[in-house]
């Protein structure tokens, strides 16, 4: 072993040791603390001792306690270093302590001390120690009075006398039903969540939403209501004055949690009562006060909001579809009355007798698939309309556009003559283009596309690209060279990327001229719809929209122009929007009561639901008269 390795192991060790001397102090800190709090405790705190150490406030850290226990030892102070930091851990017998005011100037090499424990830290707040210091004293030398005063402004009766134990009680039924805590509502507020999320969906699939909805609403009651059976706490009696001090209560020196609604009623700062409490500390019994004749309300309150907060998610989910839940009354109503739908036999029906929101109606006649988005579907039609709706023959493809398709612009080779060829094998030249690849007639394309084109939007890129296959740089150049009086339109090889960039150009601006005639053709469809009305069916189940081609789309708009785009329909729903037509809800016929009523069984929870939560947190809100 080198001296750099017998380096290293060296620092191991010394950082080894260094951690376990450390834990090891720790733990006998931690040992010492905790059995000296498991023997019986000196005495009790004082009044005045109280009120010193709430003058001290955060300096000392909070006190819940009011047990005072008495031990002596030598006082040792440990030092902790980590990160750049150094803590000091003062003992007094191994246990830590905490040194307020000038304490540490009575600290000897063996101590005689009395402590009482601080809430979160766990340090012993010393109150006594060697008989020549005690907190009151010491914190009375720093206030201007000498009398101690509670929130009332009255003196506190017997500042200098310790609460009276008398004795222990086992807590009784309403006692026990005050301590439940909101564990179990908060869980079932998480699964009434995900009760909701299924109620999107009902209509769409009603039985296997309805039947997951129904079961989470059963878990999420039984869960709410339940009661878990709680181990029973010992409940101390104690006789002491009730005091008050910046919003807290005490009793002697022990901290107490009183109910909010007793709050303003108890007597404070008067002679030593009798009162009851549970071991955390909370106000059970007081002179006229009892959990049975003045019940505290429960004042857990996140799972009504977690409920409210999830409700209101929902109704503002749904309220994006303006109509949606108004439908599913209006069918239940329809469901209820058991009424029939009202016939319309046409588009002169319509004008003689318009629908209102709401109606239940039955469309029958003809009508036409109408085109609201690029792909084809039959979910709005228009109904009513005259069989020959609108002329459309004027707008057809160009001879150019359907070259630009069908034309074959390259081959093989460069001549569509064999002698060609047969020529240079007797001059003895080997055709090495026999296996290329050849724009024959440059000229006529670039013509086919002029015309084609013209100075459309998308044709300006796609002709910038096609000028780019031919070398240059801008297509006016093409245009140039094609009308000079010694141009000879002589064939041009192209490469494989060449070819397929050619390919690719041609079949843009074939696409785009379809698709401009298409939006031509859909227009003057569209200047046509006043001639029925437009119904929008939302049906049972999503129809699959027909992706077609461009020629296909083309060839099934111009069938909608004209008798052969007419098809007959019959069907009935609720009437949901009226503003650019009519949108007939086709799921909730009243005749299939199943499609709705889950969903309106929802909506009624939901309102129960909000109901029950609002009138619970105004009660818990409110306090008790």
């Amino acid at each position: 072993m080198n001296n750099e390795d017998l380096l290293v192991a060296l620092v191991v060790i010394m950082a080894f040791v260094t951690i376990v001397r450390m834990l090891y102090r720790i733990y006998r800190m931690y040992s010492a603390r905790k059995n000296l709090q498991h023997g019986s405790p000196a005495r009790l705190l004082t009044i005045a001792e109280r009120k010193a150490i709430n003058q001290l406030g955060n300096a000392v850290g909070k006190v819940r306690t009011d047990k005072v226990y008495r031990f002596s030892g030598p006082y040792v102070c440990y030092t902790f270093s980590y990160q750049n930091r150094t803590e000091r851990h003062p003992t007094i017998n191994d246990v830590p302590v905490s040194l307020p005011c000038n304490a540490s100037e009575y600290l000897r090499e063996m101590n005689e001390v009395e402590v009482v424990f601080t809430h979160k830290k766990r340090e012993g707040l010393i109150l006594s120690l060697n008989g020549s210091f005690d907190i009151v004293s010491a914190v009375r030398e720093k206030s201007d009075s000498s009398e101690w005063l509670g929130d009332s402004g009255d003196p506190i009766a017997g500042s200098d006398v310790e609460n009276t134990p008398q004795g222990v009680r086992q807590e009784t039924i309403a006692e026990r039903r005050n301590r439940y805590t909101p564990g179990p509502k908060l869980i079932a507020a998480a699964i009434f969540s995900m009760a909701l999320i299924s109620m999107p969906v009902v209509p769409l699939r009603p039985a296997l939403s309805s039947v997951i909805f129904i079961v989470l609403l059963g878990i999420f009651l039984l869960v709410y209501r339940h009661r878990r059976r709680q181990p029973d706490v010992p409940v101390y009696r104690v006789r002491g004055v009730l005091w008050r001090q910046a919003g807290e209560f005490f009793i002697g020196g022990m901290w107490i949690r009183v109910p909010p609604e007793w709050q303003d009623k108890l007597t404070l700062d008067s002679w030593p009562m009798l009162y009851e409490y549970r071991p955390d500390g909370y106000l059970l019994s007081a002179p006229g006060f009892t959990v049975e004749q003045n019940p505290p309300l429960n004042r857990y309150k996140t799972h009504h909001w977690v409920m409210l907060a999830t409700t209101a998610l929902v109704f503002i989910m749904l309220s994006f579809d303006q109509n949606y839940t108004k439908s599913n009354w209006d069918a239940t109503l329809h469901w209820l009355k058991q009424d029939a739908p009202v016939l319309y036999n046409g588009y002169q029906a319509l004008q003689d007798k318009p629908v209102s929101y709401g109606d239940y109606i039955r469309l029958s006649g003809t009508a036409r698939c109408w085109p609201e988005s690029r792909e084809y579907s039959c979910r709005q039609m228009l109904f009513g309309a005259p069989e020959q709706l609108v002329d459309v023959s004027d707008l057809q493809l160009s001879q150019t556009v359907m070259d630009l398709d069908k034309r074959e612009w390259v081959a093989e080779g460069w001549s569509d003559n064999p002698d060609d060829y047969r020529q240079f094998r007797q001059l003895g030249i080997d055709v090495i283009y026999r296996n290329g690849r050849y724009l024959r007639k440059p000229e006529d394309l670039i013509r086919t596309v002029e015309q084609t084109c013209g100075d459309t939007w998308y044709c300006r890129d796609a002709k910038q690209s096609l000028a780019e296959v031919f070398g240059r740089r801008e297509w006016s150049e093409l245009i140039n060279i094609i009308n000079r009086d010694d141009y000879q339109d002589e064939p041009v090889s192209l490469t494989v990327s060449e070819e397929i960039k050619l390919n690719g150009i041609l079949s843009y601006i074939y696409k785009k001229s379809v698709q401009a005639l298409i939006n031509d053709v859909r227009q003057r469809l569209q200047s046509a719809a006043g001639q029925g009305v437009l119904v929008t069916a939302i049906p049972a189940e999503p129809e699959d929209e027909q992706d077609l081609s461009g020629v296909e789309l083309l060839e099934a708009f111009y069938r909608l122009a004209g008798p052969q785009g007419l098809q007959p329909v019959d069907i009935q729903g609720i009437v949901r929007r009226l503003w650019g037509g009519i949108e007939l809800d086709t799921r909730h016929s009243p005749n299939h009561p199943g499609r709705f009523f889950p969903y309106v069984l929802v909506i009624l929870v939901l309102m129960a639901v909000v109901v029950w939560q609002l009138l619970a947190l105004s009660r818990k809100y409110r306090n008790i008269s």
